[in-house]
């Protein structure tokens, strides 16, 4: 996570404070706010992205979130069909037909893994879990 510095003589406010001289970790960066970047920290954007052929039909590939996060999920299939569930196969799926794709913007607090089910050979499915906020 980026930490940042407190060069001037006065407290700021971002929007929590910092003491003047003060140094500190937050996890975000911050812009336009007169404190010194000291150490990028880089925050990882792609959480998860990839494209795979299941070969098998009603075989599985999970998936796993291990960041808490916003996060925008995208999935596509482009051959076959595939079923997306979240955290179980127990719960409803999202039916992927050939050339669908699901979009949705979802708080990684509520979701531990994704799973694609292939339901026919050579299924082709490409994902995507990209942080938001």
């Amino acid at each position: 996570m980026p930490t940042y510095k407190n060069n001037t003589s006065v407290n700021m406010y971002v929007p929590e404070e910092v003491k003047a001289g003060e140094t500190r970790t937050f996890p975000r960066y911050l812009h336009g706010t007169g404190l010194t970047l000291q150490e990028d920290g880089h925050i990882n954007l792609v959480l998860a992205a990839n494209s795979i052929t299941i070969a098998t039909a009603d075989a599985e590939r999970e998936v796993s979130i291990s960041t808490e996060a916003v996060a925008d999920i995208s999935v596509a299939c482009s051959q076959g069909q595939a079923y997306l569930y979240f955290n179980s196969t127990d719960t409803t799926p999202i039916v992927l037909d050939q050339y669908f794709i699901y979009n949705t913007n979802i708080d990684t607090g509520l979701v531990c893994k994704l799973i694609l089910v292939g339901k026919e050979e050579s299924t082709k499915i490409a994902y995507s879990i990209v942080r938001s906020r």
